[in-house]
C-alpha cells in the first residue's frame, strides 16, 4: 500500500525502513541481552539479503547488518 501511494518499488520501502532500523539502533545496549531471534529477508536482485538480530524478550532490534554472513 505504501510503494503503491509513493508510486516507487516496495524494494526501495524495504531498503528505507531497513536503513531507518539502522540509524534508530546503531548503538545497542547488549548488558541484558539474554535470548536472540535471527532473522534473514530477501530484498531481491542486486540488493541481496539483511540479517536482522532481535532481543526475544524486549522486542528490540539489536542489529541489521547487510548480507547473510555469519560476523
Amino acid at each position: 500500500a505504501v510503494a503503491n501511494h509513493l508510486g516507487v518499488g516496495w524494494d526501495m520501502i524495504k531498503d528505507i525502513q531497513a536503513r531507518y532500523l539502522q540509524h534508530c539502533f546503531d548503538k545497542p545496549k547488549l548488558c541484558n541481552l539474554k535470548r536472540i531471534a535471527i532473522d534473514e529477508i530477501y530484498l531481491g536482485g542486486c540488493s541481496g539479503y539483511l540479517t536482522i538480530v532481535m532481543d526475544l524478550d524486549s522486542g528490540a532490534v539489536v542489529e541489521v547488518a547487510q548480507g547473510k554472513d555469519a560476523q
